[in-house]
């Protein structure tokens, strides 16, 4: 079991989300109002006037309308459909690294938001956990007190395995969830994506990812001889890093993994984003549920 960022930070997450649910109207989160999905039917909210054809529910002719005009006509109405919004968390050991900001403390922040988003329109929000294996899942539901159960989960994982893969949680997370739901997916994505099983998890949910980044890994500093770990398994090299030849293969290497990356987010067909972990999210995830409508197409 491992400890993923200081007490006092996550601390500040929950004291700030405890303050936006008793404000009036709840936060501005990127996710609100990105559910609107809407179906043509008898809901509360009128669209439009239309001429009636054969197979209109008659109960929808307006009398009045028609009455004027001579031939039948019908009121569309508009009803939102109430959605599930489950967030999809990496909480292995290489989101506890950073520079000054680790990158699971960006990533509580996001779903945070997004949590307190969901909250706000009105709809379900749920969450799993995972390293190599399903670390917490916890069924969407709806209202504040889900909502503040849900990050104190965030907050208190101490997940038992400091490995990642993906393919345990999609599983499970099939099992759980048969119905569509919409799913962020929040992680580093350092370990290689399960393209098959996500492309086929992508294709009866609306997914979305999330890269929690960490910029300052994308060059080797000329400092010396230094350690390179790797957080989850523990293997660690010794490497000269004024080595120029060393320096331009680790980013030759970075770049490379990260257009394998960009190519099967692609091949799934799922939108992505990238955070730097303490830099700005909150524009990049707007973009990610204001600009994008509807399914992938």
């Amino acid at each position: 079991m491992h400890h993923l960022a200081d007490d006092e930070t996550l601390a500040a997450v929950l004291r700030d989300t405890r303050a936006v649910l008793l404000q009036e109207g709840l936060a501005k989160s990127p996710y609100a109002g990105a559910h609107a999905t809407r179906l043509r039917g008898q809901g509360i909210e009128f669209a439009e006037i239309r001429d009636y054809v054969p197979g209109d529910d008659v109960r929808a002719i307006d009398w009045n309308v028609s009455a004027r005009h001579g031939r039948p006509f019908v009121r569309v109405c508009t009803e939102e459909r109430e959605q599930t919004l489950y967030l999809m968390v990496d909480c292995s050991a290489s989101m506890a690294t950073g520079a000054d900001v680790a990158r699971w403390h960006t990533a509580v922040r996001i779903a945070a938001s997004l949590i307190l988003g969901a909250v706000r329109s009105g709809d379900r929000a749920g969450l799993l956990l995972y390293s190599d294996r399903v670390e917490g899942f916890y069924p969407a539901r709806k209202g504040r007190r889900n909502a503040l159960f849900l990050i104190q989960r965030l907050i208190d994982v101490r997940p038992h395995s400091k490995g990642s893969d993906m393919r345990p949680a999609l599983r499970h997370f099939t099992a759980r969830v048969p119905r569509e739901s919409a799913v962020a997916v929040i992680s580093d994505f350092l370990s290689p994506l399960p393209a098959r099983e996500l492309a086929v998890f992508a294709r009866r949910h609306d997914v979305r990812a999330v890269e929690v980044n960490a910029s300052h890994e994308h060059a080797l500093p000329p400092v010396g001889l230094v350690w390179l770990e790797d957080p989850e398994t523990g293997e660690a090299v010794l490497a000269d890093t004024t080595d120029p030849v060393l320096r331009e293969a680790y980013r030759r290497i970075i770049a490379e993994e990260e257009r394998v990356l960009d190519d099967r987010f692609g091949r799934c067909r799922i939108p992505q984003i990238r955070v730097d972990a303490g830099g700005a999210w909150d524009l990049p995830l707007r973009l990610l549920y204001g600009n994008i409508s509807g399914r992938r197409g």
